[in-house]
């Protein structure tokens, strides 16, 4: 049961520390390149550390209730050639401690080995050890019982991992397991479970060109690390599982079928294993979003999840009890940067969440830090429109044959540590998108105007509507529309993104003036004579050509420039010019 207290009045504790934390958004900055790859709660209910690296080197740093820096460590191997990726995660223990989990890599392409290492609450090393030949490019997990702490991942993508440390390092032991038909492993993470359990989930395909995957449940006896059942659900990806206090299991899950990724699903199942609801999330407009992650807390399940191309990200909230969503955010300036299998998020004693993420403009890190119903203080937020949960059906479960085998293979290994210098400041900066338009107004009968979405960095969709207008409708960020007849009109204009819509009008008044014609330049011969005829009545407008006549028509009889201007009482004028050569 991940990050999760055990002692009661320690959570207590933990949750009067929490009710005065304040909320924000903040960015982080280094004098050399820093990319997030994990996000955990202190133990004191106020901190929350994170994991880093910058390649050299793996970075831990320990921020106080109010994502202000308290302290930054980076550590770097002896070998100047191994080096640290961006995959890991990080814990920390009842002891007041802190543990973390990274990917190794050769400074050529290739991953290497795994570190887990573990700090002192000041950010000190205890100690440090090396997984040879076990690494992720996708995928870790951590969990503590106690001290004791669990490390999973997959096992280069060849199989699952997982061990069982003591608050020491020291293996108490460690395993691999193996599906039998499926070379292809991934997505892995393991939690502990009620009744001396323990829980791991993952991804397998039959091979890594395989055009679908399905996942595996295992069950395995957290003393010693035999696999006790596993279950197989076929073209499903579970993203998370975990336990509440009460030994209920919650599962997140995406379904595929022909390579289409069907709508996130959620589901619960009571102690003893039996289903209790499964929901989905719909409305969104893309079922690729990674829906999955989520932490348990007060009586809630907390997603966070983001586009895996765009920028924008959604948080949002169901209950415990049915499944049914309480509430819904999306965040643009505070993008959530899932990274692997790693949730990177956290869940406070009082509510609130608080998030590793990505902003731009200049790029940098940030942590978001938001209130029980998702606001940040002083900042806007937004809330999608067309999100619901529905009921789903479970997904179906089936035995699997698997092996499983102790994988001794860990060594101690010396750590270079120093001191690494992170600026964080506040930001409050959430783009967002409107409707409002601006048109020209009054007009003249056949006048054109141009109308024009708002500038945003947002990708917008716009359905226009012009009423008396040709064209009568566009759906262009931009266009422009003709008014032939006298009268008030209405121009809609929709705007739509992450499934919310807004809609503006404004009204355009046409007044009746002169719309004519003199027609396309042409030629008379010598001694020839044209009548221009401008197809208006006489009277009806103050009419002048270039020799001052004032008739609808005029006979041309030489070359040259013929222009009448017609004016009517409104104020509306226009001109037009035939040449005759």
């Amino acid at each position: 049961m991940k990050k999760r207290c055990t002692i009661l009045f320690f959570c207590l504790a933990m949750a009067n520390l929490a009710a005065a934390q304040p909320t924000f958004f903040r960015q982080y900055r280094s004098d050399s390149l820093l990319v997030w790859a994990g996000l955990a709660p202190g133990n004191d209910g106020e901190a929350m550390v994170a994991l880093a690296t910058n390649f050299t080197a793996a970075i831990v740093c320990k921020l106080d209730s109010g994502g202000n820096v308290i302290w930054g460590r980076s550590f770097r191997d002896l070998a100047p050639d191994n080096l640290f990726f961006i995959i890991g995660d990080i814990i920390t223990t009842p002891d007041g401690s802190i543990v973390a989990v990274v990917s190794q890599t050769y400074s050529g392409p290739g991953l290497r080995s795994s570190v887990v290492l573990k700090l002192s609450s000041g950010g000190n090393l205890l100690w440090a050890y090396r997984i040879p030949d076990v690494v992720s490019g996708t995928d870790y997990e951590l969990d503590v019982e106690g001290n004791d702490i669990l490390v999973s991942t997959s096992f280069n993508r060849s199989g699952f991992y997982l061990a069982r440390l003591d608050g020491e390092g020291q293996p108490l032991w460690t395993k691999q397991y193996r599906m039998q038909g499926y070379e292809d492993y991934y997505g892995c993470g393991a939690v502990f479970a009620p009744n001396g359990e323990i829980l791991l989930r993952g991804g397998i395909q039959p091979d890594r060109n395989s055009d679908f995957g399905n996942s595996v449940r295992i069950k395995v006896d957290a003393l010693s690390g035999a696999v006790i059942q596993v279950s197989l659900l076929e073209n499903h990806y579970i993203n998370s599982i975990d336990f509440d206090e009460m030994g209920n299991r919650y599962e997140s899950f995406r379904f595929y079928t022909n390579e289409v990724f069907g709508p996130p699903q959620y589901a619960k199942y009571d102690p003893e294993g039996q289903s209790v609801w499964c929901k989905q999330l719909t409305g969104l407009s893309d079922n690729r979003l990674l829906a999955g992650y989520f932490e348990l807390g007060n009586g809630y399940l907390d997603f966070l999840f983001s586009y895996i191309t765009e920028s924008e990200s959604y948080a949002f909230r169901l209950a415990q009890t049915d499944g049914s969503l309480i509430w819904s955010k999306v965040y643009l300036g505070a993008h959530y940067a899932s990274l692997g299998s790693n949730a990177s998020f956290i869940t406070r004693p009082d509510g609130r969440l608080a998030w590793l993420g990505t902003t731009g403009n200049p790029a940098a890190m940030a942590i978001a830090q938001v209130d029980g119903q998702g606001e940040v203080e002083g900042c806007v937020t937004h809330s999608p429109c067309n999100l619901t949960i529905e009921d789903a059906p479970f997904p179906n479960v089936m035995p699997i044959n698997w092996t499983e085998e102790d994988y001794p293979a860990y060594e101690p290994i010396a750590l270079l540590e120093g001191n690494f210098l992170v600026r964080d400041s506040q930001y409050c900066a959430e783009p967002w998108f409107s409707a409002e338009f601006s048109a020209t107004s009054p007009l003249c009968s056949g006048d054109t105007i141009q109308v024009q979405q708002q500038e945003t960095s947002l990708e917008v969709a716009s359905e226009w509507i012009f009423e008396g207008g040709a064209p009568t409708s566009s759906s262009q960020p931009a266009d422009t529309v003709r008014f032939e007849a006298p009268g008030r009109y209405t121009i809609r204009h929709i705007a739509g993104a992450f499934g919310c819509q807004d809609t503006a009008f404004a009204e355009v008044v046409v007044q009746e003036g002169p719309v004519f014609s003199l027609g396309p330049d042409t030629a008379i011969c010598p001694g020839g004579a044209l009548i221009i005829n401008s197809g208006l009545a006489a009277g009806q407008y103050q009419l002048e050509w270039q020799d001052g006549s004032t008739s609808p028509a005029l006979e041309a009889e030489e070359p040259g420039a013929y222009v009448l201007t017609a004016a009517s009482n409104t104020g509306c004028a226009r001109s037009d010019t035939l040449i005759l050569s």
